[in-house]
């Protein structure tokens, strides 16, 4: 039983690893679109992170940006 536990966990360690990337960290679990750059906050925008050309928005992006800042004191409009 032990062993199918490791075995478990070290597929779902091999499977997120997947998603790293040295510039950008594991951002690209957050669908951050492309489309939608002028509404980030300017925290998010001053942060390195993936965007996916072409894609809609994904409710994770907006929770993002309130775990960067909860207050949401920066403008995210220009």
């Amino acid at each position: 039983m032990l062993l199918a536990r490791v075995a478990l966990v070290v597929v779902f360690v091999a499977l997120v690893a997947r998603y790293y990337d040295p510039a950008t960290g594991f951002t690209s679990l957050i669908v951050f679109s492309e489309r939608d750059h002028e509404f980030e906050s300017q925290t998010l925008q001053r942060t390195a992170h993936f965007h996916y050309p072409g894609t809609a928005a994904c409710d994770g992006q907006f929770y993002a940006q309130l775990a960067m800042d909860p207050l949401l004191r920066e403008s995210c409009c220009r």
